[in-house]
């Protein structure tokens, strides 16, 4: 049976999305200081997600809030946020 277009295309998205995964280092276990991270783009980091690789104390003094209340936030906000910190 024949896939359709649509169906093929779905599935390239999600082994992409997939693909796009393997390809940076776990936040949950690789951590980095802020300054590191603050307007550049450490190989391996997520650059979409950069406030996730810093450690919790770190998170809490840059940010005010746990990282669980910053996930809590809008989108919006977390990136106004982020861009005010330097991890957009």
């Amino acid at each position: 049976m024949k896939k359709s277009a649509t169906v093929v295309e779905e599935e390239t998205k999600k082994t992409e999305k997939i693909e796009d995964k393997n390809k940076y280092l776990e936040p949950e276990s690789n951590k980095f200081d802020y300054e590191v991270l603050k307007g550049a783009f450490p190989p391996g980091v997520n650059p979409e997600r950069k406030e996730a690789y810093l450690s919790d104390e770190n998170f809490q003094t840059i940010f005010g809030m746990t990282p669980s209340a910053f996930n809590e936030l809008k989108k919006w906000k977390q990136n106004d946020l982020k861009k005010a910190k330097g991890l957009f």
